[in-house]
């Protein structure tokens, strides 16, 4: 049985190449959102967010590698992608894109209000509470469909004549999404045999996290890269952060 302190030094212990590698990266992320002047214009600010969320999962995703918590640092993953993704998105098109991220608020609260009026039908909502929510989206409803995402399409599925974008879309959105809904896959690994018995892993446990933690590196590169275009800075830091962290992953892989 191992202790929060054996699976954590164990996780170091094994992991010290790629985790020094995903620690550069993170301290880049926080560099960029600490120590620049970041221009005054609407795609800067949107930027600015995206970022600042992706680096709080990231420092989540760090903390659940080294802690032992594997299934819970793949939903993560994928959630690093998704934030990669709806930036990359935006950027393409931001005159329109970042509209439509902003303004898809009004969609969730009159979602968010249908659902309080028919699960607490005896609760008194406010009516120019109500009134101001119905309007919002009244105004902008015929900019989504479908309602339940504020892009035009989804361009995970239907957007694909990348290759490096279908290959996220195998290895991590794919895959991943057997965490993220709890379907017979995610049981599996928790579901072992041991002296011809069925037992159910419980708690934390060591396991081979490079793969995991060289993809979330990767993710990070992306993400950078995105910014500094937006931001319109220099981006060879990272260009030289990634060469060094391809360095440290191939020499952990090796082992």
């Amino acid at each position: 049985m191992y202790t929060n302190g054996n699976v954590l030094n164990e996780m170091q212990l094994n992991h010290e190449k790629s985790l020094t590698a995903l620690n550069a990266f993170c301290k880049l992320c926080d560099d960029y959102l600490t120590e620049n002047e970041i221009p005054d214009n609407d795609l800067a600010d949107v930027t600015m967010f995206m970022l600042a969320k992706f680096y709080k999962t990231l420092l989540a995703f760090r903390l659940l590698i080294v802690s032992g918590f594997e299934e819970d640092a793949s939903i993560l993953l994928r959630t690093l992608l998704e934030n990669l993704i709806n930036l990359v998105y935006i950027s393409e098109k931001p005159q329109d894109r970042i509209k439509l991220f902003i303004e898809f608020d009004h969609i969730i609260r009159k979602r968010i209000l249908d659902r309080f009026e028919r699960n607490y039908p005896e609760e008194v909502i406010d009516d120019n509470v109500r009134n101001s929510i119905l309007q919002n989206y009244e105004l902008v409803k015929d900019n989504y469909k479908p309602k339940t995402s504020w892009r035009r399409m989804d361009i995970m599925t239907n957007n694909l004549e990348d290759t490096q974008a279908k290959y996220w879309y195998d290895i991590v959105y794919s895959i991943e999404s057997s965490y993220v809904h709890s379907n017979v896959r995610s049981s599996l690994k928790l579901i072992q045999k041991l002296d011809g018995k069925k037992v159910v892993k419980v708690g934390q446990f060591p396991f081979k996290a490079t793969d995991i933690i060289s993809k979330s590196i990767e993710l990070t590169r992306g993400m950078l890269l995105q910014v500094t275009q937006n931001w319109s800075m220099d981006s060879q830091e990272i260009i030289n952060a990634w060469e060094k962290s391809k360095l440290l992953i191939d020499d952990e892989f090796s082992r």
